[in-house]
This record gives structure tokens, sequence and C-alpha cells, in this order.
């Protein structure tokens, strides 16, 4: 007899039989989509075990008056599904039987609560309430994840009020401390790493729409580089591995945010919080001889919820400002006073050179056209690196204006039919006075304005189409408006070959960068609609969910990589030209001698675009309750991935490397495979059928997208848009060159394979005590067909010509052939919120291996911009830029019961404790020792000792801040090679620190309460240390490892192994008033 399942679209639905392929043929009618909402089952029994069928089971929220009802089935089961977070009340009655009131039944999103209940023999009229005793471990679901609560949002000391301060305390999520905000998108470079996945593969989802910035994949946040909102959200949730087949889009971990609705009451909140530097401690790099720097932080908000029509219709409105005026201390390298003059150390007597007896030091005439910009270098203010040039330390102000606002309007049509409308908007403008990783590596005086707009909407409609079948429909719009531009500090000032161009960058080896970033200005606007739908039908033991959806990518704006002109001055001994000091690059652009630059073609340096594609997606899900205590579930997910557009044709790629004499023009991809199949299963069991100890595990194949960015590096080829390499150009007048010659910079693979991983886990959860759950657990994933950078026509010396001499271009390719290796022990110890008390805590043991950790060399940071050996990416392969072994934090919040009957009581204290291992880096040269001749290199040394014994050329021994490793521990390999050292075998500092917050609440009448209170971020001011980085490419976000070796002549680089920075901030002390109402 065929099993017959209902398929329902709006009111109207009908019967289909069915068997295996409907898991395929349902793809194509019904849409895709991730539940928020809750489900409760359970059986219903009589005092001697058997069950009580026909028994009428009525469920009602108590903020907004929404009733479901259903019948026992002849088995005693009832499930009532769709769901809103909430607080219930459920009541169960039959003739002869006294009906019996559960009380205080609390749902979270997509949570399945089972609730068994045995009625007395009775009259129904009598009634018998008890609060609602629900098991505090999911036994029914194998995926697994955390929950931060809305009194934990509310409560905990969150620094900025950030979701990703409260994200990184469930286990398995790994921190990026180095992380900056990101002038390439709203938000931060890296936010999180979960279990092992690149931190691009976390997928952000609001209320189930996609919120993640499609173009360079970076989760959501604003122009602050926070993701402001908290005070909207009821709940937090966060799936760290092996999410089921209804989530898909990114391959990682799931951050999902449940919005809040109104009620039945008016209700709201006022919030301030206050922080400047009279408050502050004095950061570990700050001038001991200045005042703490500028610093005023104020964030503050307004929200309100309630009725319009009552049990019918409700809103809730939440508005959040951050206004901050922040300076922070920035230690860049220049030059010294004496090389101002034209005097450097010589090569052989360098310590002669002084500016007590400047007559040791080797003249040098300075160039008419390099003096211009020479008086654009700030004299050194700090530590003499003995080479003409010295530490800069300045601490320019920045200020960040940001306001954040949410409304949402819920309506019930009946107690089986409801829809909400939701809309966010985030609009902000940032004024940088520093552009990269550490904040030197850049010299002072060019800052980027960074502008974002990011707007959030969805409308989605939940219906219930019987007892058994339950849809919800839902419509999204994610659009993000972000734009990095060049404050015109130096009008008049350019080096581009495009009249009208701003100031391009100036790159002289060993220093501070001098300008504007060669990746800016750019524009990020970018609009995702999407379309979801899912039905769920209960039948007996199986609960089946089948769904689809479609989404529409639209991408527009500018990456203007290069076209304001970027001259690098290295040493040109290799090239005949002998320097006479110790720092021929300083030499050789005080003589105006650069090695190369690179700049546009004025008549195609156009780089905007209107890049289009379309993605589909199905799945089927079944959860099969095997018995009372064990239920296996099974999931299919299908993606289809449109191959991109460009709304004027503006599409060309270079197809064949190996042959190619240049672009074709054309679609960027071959094509787009069409076997994304991604198949789960797992299971969960009750071990000894007391709800108390489940072990539960999980795999399956989980797929990410390749964002718009891998393949929109198209823009920078012929012959849509140009550049062009002068090798040993006059300076200002880059035509009158040696080598002239176009540039074909990057380019992605022809024909690329989606990146996907593999994950699986094991996990025993057991609740020790009543509301207290101790879990501990395995976790380990494969990623395959990730995506890195690496030359693709380097130049081959043995072979006197590049890799293809058709095209004399090197070639930056995006390739998608990396892997990564990642495995884990986590335990952890929490209490759910009673008794004025909640508190976890977790360890996390991990280490996670790849051949590159992120997509692009422009969103490198901390980590080497390419794969060092083109013919070999394993030879790169080692800890990923966010592999953190050790992780624990702890977390409470405590009301504290002072006095008999609390006449002094209202205090709370809450905290959060965070220690964790290192982060690696790399050790690299600065210069092409394998003469890749590539625009970007990422080679390095020969190691030849242990690097953390010793002491550095500065004299300090290794281990502290301005001698974190020994440079000598490294030897430069022999021309033509590459360096045998690992990437990321350095590791950086360790990281702790303790928050704390006290509040004092009064009530002023009932319903009102007014708190206010302090928070102290790293109470004991613990100095946090970044890892060591003297060196950025001009073309990436900066941090790209630590250079060791500045020149084939093997002189040490300026300041290695010297850490410049922190992360984190000293001690702060907040302000914090709030009044509830």
């Amino acid at each position: 007899m065929p099993v017959r399942v209902l398929i329902g679209f709006g009111t109207r639905f009908r019967a289909l039989p069915w068997g295996a392929p409907i898991l395929f043929t349902l793809f194509s009618a019904i849409a895709w989509s991730q539940t928020q909402l809750a489900t409760v089952f359970g059986t219903i029994t009589d005092p001697s075990g058997a069950v009580v069928p026909q028994a009428v089971v009525t469920i009602v929220n108590q903020s907004t008056g929404l009733k479901r009802e259903v019948l026992s089935d002849l088995t005693g089961h009832y499930r009532l599904a769709g769901l809103p977070v909430g607080t219930y009340v459920l009541r169960m009655e039959k003739t002869g039987f006294r009906t019996q009131v559960r009380e205080g039944v609390a749902l979270t999103s997509a949570s399945d609560v089972m609730i068994n209940v045995s009625l007395a023999i009775g009259d129904q009229p009598q009634q018998v309430s008890v609060t609602a005793s629900i098991a505090a471990i999911d036994n029914t679901t194998s995926t697994v994840g955390g929950l931060v609560a809305e009194h934990s949002l509310a409560e905990l000391p969150l620094n900025g009020r950030d979701l990703f301060s409260a994200v990184v305390l469930e286990p398995g999520v790994a921190p990026t401390p180095s992380s900056a905000p990101s002038l390439l998108s709203s938000g931060k470079a890296a936010q999180v790493s979960i279990n092992g996945m690149r931190p691009s593969w976390t997928n952000v989802l609001i209320d189930g729409i996609d919120a993640n910035d499609p173009v360079f994949g970076f989760s959501p946040a604003g122009a602050s580089g926070l993701f402001l909102g908290l005070n909207e959200l009821a709940e937090v949730r966060v799936l760290s591995q092996t999410v089921n087949a209804d989530y898909g889009g990114n391959g990682g971990g799931v951050i999902e945010l449940v919005t809040k609705s109104g009620s039945n009451r008016f209700h709201g909140s006022l919030t301030e919080f206050h922080r400047d530097a009279s408050l502050d401690a004095r950061n570990y790099f700050d001038l001991g001889s200045l005042a703490i720097p500028p610093f005023v932080h104020n964030q503050f908000g307004a929200n309100i919820g309630g009725p319009l029509v009552h049990d019918r219709t409700f809103f809730f409105a939440n508005y959040e400002g951050f206004r901050e005026v922040q300076a922070s201390t920035a230690i860049a390298t220049v030059p010294d006073a004496l090389a101002h003059r034209g005097l450097l150390p010589s090569a052989g007597d360098p310590s002669s050179c002084t500016n007590a007896s400047p007559n040791g030091c080797v003249a040098f005439p300075i160039d008419p056209r390099a003096r211009q910009f020479l008086n654009l270098l700030p004299v050194s203010n700090g530590a003499d690196n003995g080479n003409g040039t010295g530490d800069l330390i300045t601490a320019d102000k920045g200020n960040t204006r940001e306001d954040h606002g949410m409304v949402r309007i819920d309506h019930n049509f009946s107690n089986t039919h409801s829809l909400f409308a939701r809309y966010i908007m985030d609009d902000g403008s940032s004024l940088v006075p520093y552009f990269g990783t550490p904040p030197g590596s850049y010299v002072p005086g060019f800052p980027t304005l960074h502008e974002a707009r990011n707007q959030y909407f969805t409308v989605q409609d939940r219906r219930s189409l019987g007892h058994d079948v339950f849809n919800e429909l839902r419509f999204g719009i994610n659009r993000t408006a972000a734009s990095t531009s060049i404050p015109d500090a130096h009008p008049g000032l350019s080096i581009s070959l495009a009249p009208g161009r701003p100031f391009g960058t100036i790159d002289i080896a060993g220093m501070s960068l001098l300008g504007n970033s060669a990746v800016i200005p750019l524009g990020d606007f970018s609009t995702v609609y999407q379309l979801q739908d899912q039905l769920s039908h209960t039948m007996r033991r199986h609960t089946l969910k089948f769904g689809a959806e479609f989404r529409r990518i639209q991408s527009n704006g500018p990456l203007d990589f290069g076209v304001n002109g970027l001259y690098t001055f290295q040493d040109l001994s290799p090239f005949g030209l002998q320097a006479q000091s110790n720092n021929p690059a300083l030499e050789f652009f005080l003589q105006a001698l650069p090695l190369s630059y690179v700049g546009p073609d004025p008549s195609r340096y156009d780089s905007h675009r209107s890049y289009r594609q379309s993605v589909v997606s199905g799945f089927a899900q079944d959860f099969w309750r095997v018995s009372a205590h064990l239920t296996v579930n099974f999931g299919l997910r299908y993606d289809f991935y449109s191959n991109p557009s460009e709304t004027h044709g503006r599409l060309s790629t270079i197809r064949n490397p190996a042959i190619d004499s240049g672009p074709t023009v054309g679609p960027v991809f071959a094509g787009t495979p069409l076997d994304l199949f991604s198949p789960q299963a797992g299971f969960a069991w009750n071990i000894f059928g007391d709800r108390k100890t489940v072990l539960r595990g999980r795999a399956g194949v989980f797929r990410d997208q390749l964002p718009v960015l891998l393949f929109s590096v198209d823009r920078f080829l012929p012959p849509f848009f140009g550049l062009t390499s002068f090798v040993f150009p006059s300076f200002l007048h880059p035509q009158n060159a040696v080598l002239t010659q176009p540039i074909d910079v990057l380019a992605t693979t022809y024909h690329p394979k989606f990146p996907y991983a593999l994950q699986y886990n094991l996990n025993l959860q057991r609740e020790i005590a009543r509301g207290t759950i101790l879990s501990a657990g395995y976790f380990g994933a494969r990623g395959n067909h990730l995506a890195r950078e690496t030359e693709e026509n380097a130049f081959e010396p043995a072979l006197g010509h590049r890799y293809n001499p058709n095209m004399p271009s090197p070639l930056l390719a995006e390739l998608t052939d990396a892997q990564s290796f990642y495995n884990s022990f986590q335990v952890s110890v929490s209490k759910q919120y009673a008794h004025n008390l909640s508190w976890q805590l977790f360890y996390t043991w991990s280490h996670s291996i790849d051949d590159a950790s992120s997509n692009f060399s422009i969103e490198s940071e901390n980590e080497p911009p390419t794969t060092q050996d083109p013919d070999d990416r394993k030879g790169s392969r080692g800890r990923s830029a966010f592999d953190i072994r050790h992780n624990f934090v702890a977390a409470v919040v405590y009301d504290l019961p002072f006095g008999s009957g609390r006449p002094f009581g209202g205090w709370q204290v809450s905290a959060v404790a965070s220690v964790h291992s290192n982060l690696p880096f790399t050790p690299v040269l600065s210069f092409d020792n394998a003469d890749l001749q590539s625009l970007l290199t990422s080679e390095r040394p020969d190691l030849a000792g242990n690097p953390y014994t010793g002491a550095c050329p500065n004299g300090d021994r290794a281990g502290s801040p301005s001698c974190w490793f020994n440079p000598s521990a490294f030897a430069l390999p022999p021309p033509g090679q590459f360096g045998n050292a690992g990437r990321n075998i350095l590791h950086g500092p360790g990281f702790a620190q303790f928050d704390l917050a006290l509040q004092k609440g009064f009530k002023l009448k009932e319903g009102t309460k007014i708190t206010f209170g302090a928070e102290a971020y790293n109470l004991f001011n613990h100095p946090n240390f970044a890892v060591p980085s003297n060196t950025q490419s001009p073309l990436t976000l900066g941090g790209n490892g630590d250079t060791v070796f500045q020149d084939p002549a093997g002189n040490f680089a300026n300041n290695a192994g010297r850490i410049f920075t922190t992360v984190g901030t000293a001690r702060q002390i907040q302000l914090v008033a709030r009044f509830d109402f």
C-alpha cells in the first residue's frame, strides 16, 4: 500500500503516492528554508501506562494568546508544530480523566520538546496544574549547537554589544582576535571560525534569511566592524557542525538570530553605555610621556513592543546608536632626521653614522622628484633601526557613527495561520586614520573613509494545513551598500597615469607604505533576493521535511586595483647598480631610482561591474523515531549555481594558462557542476531511557559557495581593463622604462570545483544535576576544493622564459584545489538559568591544518597571500591562520540574594573569562629570491635553528614583545630556490582576559525598573599581544607574515621578530544605565 503525503501550497493541498523518488521530484515543487519554529510532542497515558487516544491537547502562548489544538492519535501520541519562540501553557483533557495543565513551557527556536503526560482518573472539571518540567537535554536531534538566551545577551559584559562577542561563548567557536574592521566590506575580514571551517564559511541568518555579504563571504556587520542590535534579539542559536539538510549556502557553522516580537502588553527599554579615556588604563604601546590617547564611546538605544490589536496584531521596534572617537597608537617605520638630509649609514661601517657624527654617513643628493614625497614621511621619533630609519609613534584620531533600527509586525489571521514582516537598517560611516594591519603598515596622514548601509527585509507566512502538516513561506532581501573612499588629504599630488586619480602607493622595502592602498577606492553594492518555503509532515514515527530555495544575486561596484599607481623601491644590486649604504631601498628612493611601476591604461581602467547569478537549492529530510529511545535522521540536499553573467557583457578569462596568449571574451567558467548533492545522516540515542543521557552522532557533506569576488576578479583582465608594468621606469614618467608590458592581473580557474567539507562528530551529553548539563565529544572535518591564490605563469630560470611563453605577463590565479583537516575534543558544562543563577564553561582542544586559509590575497591578514611554490601546494600545508589549539571560556550571571526578603537585593554580577593559545604566523622574505617574477610572492627562508632562543639584532632576548623570535634562526636560501621553513611554523602570544559587570536595579513601580552599573573589560589589564608583523603587501589587508631578510645580501629586515600592537583593549570601564518598562 503506497504511503501518502500532503503537499501544500497556500490553502489547497492534495494527496500523492510517493516512494524514494520523492526526494528528487519534490525539489522542483517546493522551496527551501530553515525553520525557527518549535515543536511540542509526547505521549499521553493513564496511571496503568496504557495510552490515551483522542485526548484534547491545547497550547497557548502566554504573551500573544496564540492557541493551537490537536487530538492524540490511537497510540496516544500528539504533536504541536509551528510554535514561535515564547512561554506557553499546555493543557490536556479527556472525559473520565482529570484535566492537566503544564505552565511555563519555555520554547526556544527550532527546538523539539518532548512532554509525556500521565492523566489521573477523575472528573474532567478537576484540574491538576504543575510547573512544566522539560528535559534539559534534547533527546531527538543529532545536530550539535548551543543557545545564547535573551537573558545572557542583556546581562553579560559583551564588549561593544557585538553579536560575535556572544557567539564566542559557545564550544567549537574560535575567535580571530587579530581581526580588524575591514575596509573591503561591511564588517570584519574574519569574525569567527567554527569547528575548523574558514571564517567566510560561517552562515549568519536573521529570522531564517541569509544575511552574509555575497561578494566577500564575510559575516554581516556595520561600519564599526560590529554587529549591533542585540536588544532586538530574542535569542542567538549557534549550530556548530553537521547542520540539517535544510541549511545551506555556506559549509560551516550557522549563527541563527531570532528577532523579538510584540505581545499583548506594552514593554520596552532605554539604554546608555558610556566609556572614555579618563576611566581607561594605558595601552602597552602608548607613549608614557603623553596622556592616554583621546577616547569617547557612547552606545544608546530604545525599544518598545506591544499590541496593535489584542491577540491579533503586535509590533516591536528597536533603535541603537553608536558614536566613537578614538585615537590609537600606531608604530610606523620612516626615515630618520639624517636620512631627510640625504645621509645614510655606510654598508661597511654603519655604526659611525650618528647625529653626533654625521661625517661618518654616506651622503646622497636627494632628487627633486623624490623630495616632495620624502616630505610626506615624518621624521622618526622613536627607536633607531641603525639603517637610516626609525619608529614613528603617532596616535591619530578616527571617528565612527552608526545607527541601527528594526521594526517588526506580527499578525495572527487565526490560530493556524500567521504572518510577520521585519525590516532592519544599519547605516554608518567610519573615518579610519590608518589602513592595514598592524596600524603602522602605512605612514600616517592617509586616512580612509568607510561608509556602509545594510538592509535586511523579510515577510514570512506560517500556516498549519492540518494537525500533521505545517508550511512556512518566506521572502527576503539582503542589501549591502558599502564603499571605501580616499579623503583627499593631499590634493594635487598624484603618481597615476590616469588624470584625476588620487595619490597611489610608494613601497620602499623595509619601511611603512607611503600613500593610499592600491586596492581602494572600492564599492560593494549587492542585493540578494531570496524566496523560500518549507513543508513538514508527520506520519506516525516519521517527520518529513521538504523544500527548496531560489536566490538571485546582484553585485555592483568597483574595485580599483592599482589604478592610482604603485612604485616599488628595492635593492638594485642584483641588477648591477651597487648600493653604498646599508639601506639600499631607501638609498635608491632618495635618488628617485625605482625598480618598477604598475599603473593603469588611461583608456580602460574602469573596474565597475554588475554581476548576476542565480542559485536553486532543494532538500529532503526524514526524522525517524525508531523507538522511544532512538531517533535517526537522513537528509539529502542539492544545490545548483548558474554561470555568472555581467549586465554589459564585460566578461573575460584565461581558459588555459598553459597555452593561451591572453584572455578570451566570454563566460568566466566553462560551466557549473550539476552534481552538488550533499547526503547526511545522524542519530540521537537516549541510552538509559531517562532522558538524561544522550549519545548523538552525525556525518555528512556540507558545501560552501564561491563568493562573487572569486569569479569577479576577471574585471582586471583585458580587453575591458588594462594595467601596465614598467621595469626600471623613470620616476614620475614611467613610460620611459627599460621594459614595458601589460599585466594579466588575476583570473579564476576556468573549470572550478565547488568547495565542500566532510564533517563528522560523536557527542555524549549527561544531565549531572537538575538543569546542569555535561557534554563531551569529538568533532572532525576535512575540507576539499578550497580556494587559494597562486602564480600560474611563473618565470622559469632554467628555460629563460615564463611557463607559458605565449603569455609574457605574470598571472595570479584563483584555484580550487586546497585542502584542510580539523580534529578536536570538546567538553562543556552549563547550568540553565534558575534560582537567579546561570553559568557555563567549555574547553576546546583542537588542531586545524590547511594549504591556505583565505580565498584571495586581497583579504589575507596575518598570512602569506599566495602559495610559495606554484607547483607544490602541499609544501604550504601548515597550521591554519585561525588555528587555536586550546580555548577555554567561562561565563556567569548571578542575581545576588542580599538581605532577608531581599530588601537590599537587586544586585547582579556577571563575568566572562577567556583564555586561549596562540595564533600562528609565517617568516617571509621581502624579495623574489626564487625569481618567480610575480606580482605577489610568499617566499620563505630556510630554518636553521631554534627561533625561540637567543637574541634579536636589537639585543633583546627572544620571548618579549620587542623580540618575540630570533631571526638568526633562519638562513637565506640559495638564489633561485624556495626556503624550507614551513608556512605558519611560528606562533604568537596567547590570550587571557577577564571581563566583569556589576549592576544594581531599582524597582520604581509595578512593571518599571531602572538599573545602574559598571562593566570592566580586561579587568586585570593584561596586555594581549598580536603576532609580529613588519611587512604588508600593498595589494592586501596586511600582516602578511614577518619579514626576516629584506634583500639578497642577507640583511635582516627592520624589526624582524618585533610585535607592534595588541589585540583587544587595555582595561576599560564602561558605565551603564537602563530603564525597563
